[in-house]
């Protein structure tokens, strides 16, 4: 990486890179950000739809996304699919902080509102000491 290039990451809880609004928002960010010729690392914590189009690891708006884990393909019960959400936080924040160990991020943006998963996150990501900022609804604050 450059040397004033930040590494930033934004971490959500939708669908991406096929969603609506959310996804729209983070593509916005992706842009800009890579327009200012900063690293940007997209994590999804939802389980990728089973009849995505997509990969599960791509590009989008310059920006690389990270999918851990897929819906299977028979209709699964709402216990599973938070099993699915957990486990995927897990990927997530293992996969953040193991690349963080070789190129740090310089700001991980939390993309979502869920109180329990911004307690877990913002905590791991406290304790990491990686700065954030969450934003809501095309709000951000530190």
């Amino acid at each position: 990486m450059k040397q004033n290039q930040l590494k930033i990451g934004v971490v959500n809880i939708y669908n991406f890179p096929d969603g609506l609004a959310p996804t729209t928002r983070i593509v916005a960010y992706c842009k800009g950000l890579l327009s200012l010729g900063h690293h940007v690392d997209i994590f999804s914590i939802q389980p990728q739809k089973r009849d995505s189009q997509y990969p599960m690891i791509g590009t989008c708006a310059g920006g690389t996304y990270y999918h851990f884990s897929r819906m299977p393909k028979f209709r699964i019960p709402i216990l599973t699919g938070w099993l699915l959400i957990i486990y995927n936080t897990i990927k997530t924040l293992k996969f953040i902080s193991q690349t963080h160990r070789e190129q740090r991020y310089d700001a991980v943006i939390l993309s979502f509102d869920e109180p329990y998963q911004l307690g877990i996150i913002g905590s791991y990501l406290k304790k990491k000491g990686i700065k954030q900022s969450m934003s809501r609804k095309g709000n951000s604050m530190d």
